[in-house]
């Protein structure tokens, strides 16, 4: 972000313009606090009857450029569940040189008493700031006297000396909107590029006008100059809407924000007159080039005589993958991350190295080094965490991690050395958010898909004994990659006072005892869990038959995605296979009345697969389950056959063996 100023003075006034006149501050109708349902969409716990923004720019002559924003919401809150309207947070950026600050916020609750509207205003005692990161203030309120069929109003302006992207005009929210109006005015010498993004179809209006102040400085050459007022060009963006739907977060959605509709402004030009033009817009290539110029990045990476010696002994390896673990694992004890985010250092990688802690950069800047040294190609991966969101367009701010990517013979290895159990080519989930930007200090660049092709596997051999109404047995569980992660992260943030046994339960239906595992500590080895079982939660008795579940705990429960429609893919992050073997012993005392019918399903062109075999011999039954998800990524086209696939399968799993007695 960058603050810009002019060397010309110039008196700024705002224009304000709506449509819809109908909504102002304070009037409030008793029809609305009547209503009881939102008009578009009667499941709503709330709506926004009315959201009002007006963008402008001002100019002091002290200051500079100043830009307002000034903002009007109208909510209305239908039940209990939607109180969470009732909380609002507003961003503000910061830095050493200038903050951005709230002024003129009125906030209002309004209540039926009995035939009177009862106002409530907010008493700015319960305004507070909360810092979130290192340039990010939460200026937040909650609504006061909250209850069933209130109308909240607030309005307030957000004064910023950064616009080098105006705030992101957001469009869609978690709560429909019956009604929206948006007027940004900007000066020509101004120009931004939008970028649009969700899926909400609107008509962005835009026009422009001409403008006329009043001026002081009567010496100011450049601008037409007719009794002592400044013409200029004004560009007018408009979008004027109604009825806009929630946007519901889903099951295994990523960031939802990545799919909000909205607009951000980028700031491609500043052509004021008589100055030079500046051009703000950047490729990629610019992005590289000012990073491997920035002495928080590139110049970390051009001295590398403080690990020399801790790297030297790597050297003699009797092949580069195993020097390579060695340097990765060495990474990994040196510097412990900090947990914070930044693709550029705080204290620099030489410190970080001394003190034995940093952020992301510090520590994979460091093993970038540590991997330059010992003789391998490496270069930085520019990454936007999931959270963080994704960069729709070339951007230095639009990433907030780094990881290293290193070539060994014909093979790209991804590391990143924040996590201790993590493993070679083996990213943390919050990183596997599309493409990353692997940059070169001559401005180079790559896209590098982050998404792991290879299958994370889970198999589990399960033995079974039949004895009236109970089922006893062992497991034998095998799992690599992110199934072998996830358990390792749960087990070892656990507390040590809990028991072994604890530690393995799915759900309390099973009763573990003898649990043991191996390779806990090393990820580098597929982990292996043991353990006996006894369960009366999987059999029932009806009549004279007995119904048993075979695959008991092993089987999905609830289809998670249950919306009708889903206007975003389906992330699960890592191809996956989950596969169960279930040997099931049934007492000679007792018959086989039926077994369920094997089974295949698959979907959208087999991006999902389900086999279901089952077979009988004698008194036992063996049955086959694997479950294949064979890729990051479903379309939100192929959700309808996704959603239909899993309930295919979880109907298929919960099928019943029948039993009776001879």
């Amino acid at each position: 972000m960058k603050n810009i100023s002019l060397a010309f003075l110039l008196v700024f006034t705002s224009l304000y313009t709506t449509t819809a006149q109908n909504y102002k501050f304070g009037k409030v109708s008793k029809a609305e606090l009547s209503e009881t349902t939102c008009p578009i969409d009667t499941t709503a716990n709330a709506c926004i009857l009315y959201k009002n923004r007006n963008s402008h720019f001002d100019y002091d002559e002290e200051k500079g450029f100043i830009l307002k924003e000034e903002y009007y919401f109208r909510v209305k809150i239908y039940n209990p569940e939607g109180f969470d309207a009732g909380t609002i947070s507003i961003p503000l950026y910061y830095n050493e040189k200038a903050t951005e600050k709230i002024i003129n916020l009125k906030a209002v609750t309004y209540n039926l008493d009995g035939k009177k509207i009862k106002k409530t205003k907010l008493n700015k005692k319960n305004i507070y700031l909360e810092k979130t990161d290192e340039h990010i203030k939460q200026y937040k309120f909650t609504m006061p006297n909250l209850k069933p069929g209130s109308i909240i109003e607030w309005k307030y302006t957000l004064v910023s000396k950064f616009f080098s992207q105006l705030d992101r005009v957001v469009i869609q929210y978690d709560i429909p909107v019956k009604k929206e109006y948006m007027y940004i005015s900007i000066p020509d010498f101004l120009r931004y590029r939008p970028h649009r993004r969700g899926s909400v179809k609107y008509r962005l209006q835009m026009d422009s006008k001409l403008r006329a102040h009043r001026v002081l400085d009567k010496e100011t050459e450049g601008l037409a100059v007719i009794h002592n007022y400044y013409q200029y060009k004004e560009n007018i963006y408009i979008i004027d809407l109604s009825d806009v739907p929630a946007l519901h977060d889903e099951p295994y959605s990523g960031n939802i924000e990545n799919y909000r509709t909205a607009i951000i402004f980028e700031l491609a030009v500043e052509a004021f007159p008589n100055t030079k033009r500046i051009d703000y817009a950047i490729t990629w290539k610019d992005v590289a080039k000012d990073a491997y110029e920035d002495k928080d990045f590139g110049k970390q990476l051009e001295n590398r005589n403080y690990i020399k010696s801790a790297v030297q002994k790597f050297k003699k390896q009797p092949n580069d993958k195993d020097k390579l673990k060695a340097v990765f694992e060495l990474a990994k004890q040196k510097i412990k991350w900090n947990h914070k985010y930044d693709y550029y250092v705080d204290d620099g990688v030489i410190k970080a190295y001394n003190k034995g802690s940093g952020n992301v950069a510090e520590v994979n800047l460091n093993l970038i080094n540590m991997l330059t040294e010992a003789g391998f190609k490496a270069y930085p991966v520019l990454v936007s965490t999931i959270e963080h969101g994704v960069p729709v367009f070339p951007t230095r701010t639009g990433f907030n991690y780094v990881i290293a990517a290193v070539d060994v013979g014909y093979k790209r290895y991804l590391l990143d050395a924040t996590e201790e159990y993590t493993s070679l080519n083996f990213l943390p989930e919050r990183v596997l958010n599309f493409e990353g930007k692997l940059i070169k200090k001559d401005g180079k660049t790559e896209d590098i898909y982050l998404f792991p092709k290879e299958h994370s596997l889970i198999t589990s051999t399960i033995n079974v004994n039949f004895d009236e109404e109970e089922l006893s047995g062992t497991c034998h569980t095998e799992k690599d990659k992110y199934f072998a992660y996830s358990t390792r992260q749960k087990i070892l943030n656990k507390s040590s006072t809990d028991s072994n046994d604890n530690r393995h339960k799915k759900d309390d239906e099973l009763e573990v005892t003898d649990y043991k595992i191996k390779n806990l500590n090393d990820p580098y080895q597929k982990l292996i869990e043991n353990f006996a079982f006894t369960t009366d939660a999987y059999t029932e008795e009806i009549s004279d038959k007995i119904f048993i579940e075979p695959l008991m705990s092993w089987s999905f429960d609830v289809n998670p995605f249950k919306s009708e429609k889903r206007e975003f893919p389906v992330f699960f992050n890592y191809p996956r296979i989950q596969s169960y073997t279930v040997n099931i012993t049934i007492p000679e005392k007792y018959e086989i009345v039926s077994i369920p019918q094997p089974a295949t399903y698959s979907f959208n062109n087999k991006e999902g697969i389900y086999e279901y075999e089952i077979k009988q011999q004698g008194n036992k039954i063996r049955l086959e389950s694997k479950y294949f998800i064979n890729t990051p990524i479903v379309a939100k086209e192929a959700y309808q056959d996704l959603k239909t696939f899993v309930d295919k399968v979880i109907k298929k799993q919960h099928e019943k063996i029948i039993l009776k007695k001879k």
